[in-house]
């Protein structure tokens, strides 16, 4: 399938708004294909050319939120040169995305939705240059992120 052809775009747009508009109203468990389907406004081949089931659905929307969170943000440099700045920055992508995440993610699945986030968050890091991809990192990123995350003002 060709991810850059516009009728694959528009179809995966539908069909995650269509899930969003879904979850909104029912969970996770309860929403079926069929449903999606019909919301979506194709067949349920369509959906399954695109996505293994409603979980498979889930995963790669969250996925995708998270990178949407990240990708345009400019302040990772901040985490070494202004600390301060880079917390208000960073608390302040995840305000701004709290509506969908909050629609997206039940709370029965935290762990999914923490670790798709320690992994954007060390991938932007390390996209920045000034620190190495390795292990140790990882863990030290992840502990250190994981902790603000936690720690974070609701």
């Amino acid at each position: 399938m060709n991810e850059t052809d516009l009728r694959v775009i528009k179809t995966r747009e539908s069909i995650e708004q269509a899930f969003l508009d879904l979850r909104k109203r029912k969970p996770l468990e309860k929403i079926t294909v069929v449903e999606l389907a019909r919301a979506a406004r194709i067949n349920k081949g369509t959906f399954y050319l695109h996505f293994m089931d409603i979980f498979d659905l889930y995963h790669k929307t969250i996925e995708k939120q998270m990178a949407r969170t990240f990708d345009d943000a400019d302040y990772f440099n901040d985490f070494f040169d202004d600390p301060k700045r880079f917390c208000e920055a960073l608390s302040a992508s995840f305000d701004a995305n709290l509506p969908t995440m909050g629609v997206l993610s039940p709370a029965s699945d935290l762990a999914f939705m923490m670790g798709k986030t320690l992994d954007q968050l060390r991938r932007k890091l390390y996209e920045t240059g000034r620190i190495t991809p390795c292990p140790a990192n990882d863990i030290k990123l992840d502990a250190l992120f994981g902790a603000m995350l936690v720690c974070r003002p609701r």
